[in-house]
């Protein structure tokens, strides 16, 4: 399998004096909403289990620290979203979620997600294969043509949460970028959602093997510094 050159971006960003903070009451919301979503799911509401999980990424951003059970929490949020992608019949954000989900936090993908109908089938049987490697073939690297530079989210500012973040994914012979899996990842899951976030956004050309558009790993190495 082809791999195409890495791009790296450095990003150097002062975090704030205030550490982020969840309290007990944070915690209870976000619980009781997280609820709320996967009763929505089940009945098959995604538009409204959809809005929940958006309001709840984004409010985790903004305070999620580092540490496992951060990264899990993070997670089923992530896999309501999947989950309502799947059940709007949007495929391309639906498996890109699942994808991360099951890169940031695997044990997630063993859970029994039956009760999801449908729009669970459709994940666990579209999980998408990485391309062959054109045999004997002189490889074009892809080239960007646009290029989105992730935030550093506010909770992982505050706790000071930096290094190396490696995300490969596929870019396809139409130009473009699915399944994302992480290589090296940070403790705090948000640094992993929103460099994806922008990854998903660049505008890329394809690579070429013999003068024909193919697909290609690429490998996206983002250096969050405090």
């Amino acid at each position: 399998m082809r791999r195409a050159r890495p791009f790296l971006l450095i990003l150097l960003l002062v975090a704030p004096p205030a550490l982020a903070d969840y309290t007990q009451d944070v915690l209870r919301s976000w619980r009781g909403r997280m609820a709320q979503a996967q009763e929505l799911l089940v009945q098959n509401e995604y538009r409204d289990a959809l809005r929940i999980s958006n309001k709840l990424i984004k409010e985790m951003i903004e305070r999620l620290g580092p540490g496992d059970g951060s990264t899990e929490m993070f997670g089923v949020v992530l896999t309501y979203k999947a989950l309502a992608h799947a059940g709007l019949n949007d495929s391309r954000d639906a498996l890109w979620y699942w994808q991360l989900v099951r890169s940031l936090y695997p044990k997630l993908a063993e859970n029994d997600l039956s009760q999801y109908g449908a729009a669970a089938e459709y994940l666990l049987q579209n999980a998408e294969p990485q391309p062959p490697e054109p045999a004997g073939a002189r490889i074009s690297p892809p080239r960007v043509t646009k290029q989105i530079q992730p935030k550093y989210p506010e909770g992982a500012q505050a706790f000071a949460v930096s290094g190396p973040l490696v995300v490969e994914a596929v870019i396809t012979r139409d130009g473009r970028i699915i399944s994302p899996r992480i290589v090296q990842r940070l403790p705090a899951p948000t640094l992993s959602f929103v460099a994806l976030e922008a990854l998903k956004k660049w505008q890329v050309e394809p690579a070429r093997a013999n003068g024909e558009p193919v697909d290609v790993l690429f490998q996206l190495t983002v250096n969050y510094k405090p």
